[in-house]
């Protein structure tokens, strides 16, 4: 069969692990032809998470948005597989793994590339909204390299357009991010209205032109 080789390819070490061979992973996984176990059994998870790990800290660009698409397709048909399946913890367990991604996700939000950056947040949005733990995790994640020292300091520089190729799109994903995280548990919630410029940002994106950001932030000041 010609989708379990080219998941011999998807490996860190294997010759034809290149940007044509990510794309058709990309093209198996959204395609409805193909079973998700099947894919799963494949280790899609762990490979994925290691050609993301690798593009990233060696920063090979080209790989950033066929990986994110990978996962962000995964997330959302589990998403939308958990309104009918009985077998929630069995579904959420077999990607539970692309959590692991979360730093590289939020590392990504300021990329120049507004593409990137879109499907970073998209990405994250739906690891939020599946996995509660991430949304400790953004509340106190440290971020290594040159850029903002932690999460919440990113989504600052995201909600504050710091980067000229911040889209819309990036805001409106990263305040609903912010609303799983602070209406879900008091705690969190605190935390981020103690980050005083991550709150400021909200504050005046409450008063923005775009209707759709004004009434996500206002909705945030309300949590």
């Amino acid at each position: 069969k010609l989708v379990p080789l080219l998941f011999q390819f998807f490996e860190l070490q294997h010759r034809n692990n290149n940007i044509h061979n990510v794309r058709l992973v990309r093209m198996i996984v959204e395609s409805s032809e193909v079973e998700p176990e099947e894919v799963y059994n494949l280790g899609l998870v762990a490979k994925l998470n290691a050609v993301l790990a690798y593009a990233y800290e060696n920063l090979v660009d080209s790989f950033y948005e066929p990986c994110l698409d990978i996962v962000s397709t995964a997330l959302f048909k589990t998403s939308e597989s958990l309104k009918s399946s009985p077998r929630k913890d069995d579904i959420l367990a077999r990607n539970a793994g692309f959590t692991e991604g979360l730093e590289v996700y939020v590392s990504l939000l300021d990329h120049l590339d507004a593409a990137v950056t879109e499907k970073s947040a998209s990405t994250l949005q739906l690891c939020a909204q599946m996995y509660d733990g991430v949304c400790d995790t953004l509340t106190t994640m440290r971020l290594r390299g040159d850029g903002p020292a932690t999460s919440l300091e990113m989504l600052t520089k995201v909600l504050t357009g710091a980067e000229p190729t911040t889209s819309q799109t990036t805001q409106r994903r990263v305040l609903k991010v912010l609303w799983r995280v602070m209406s879900s548990k008091p705690t969190r919630s605190a935390r981020v209205k103690a980050c005083v410029p991550l709150w400021t940002a909200v504050r005046d994106l409450s008063k923005s032109r775009s209707r759709d950001l004004a009434q996500l932030a206002d909705a945030l000041l309300t949590v």
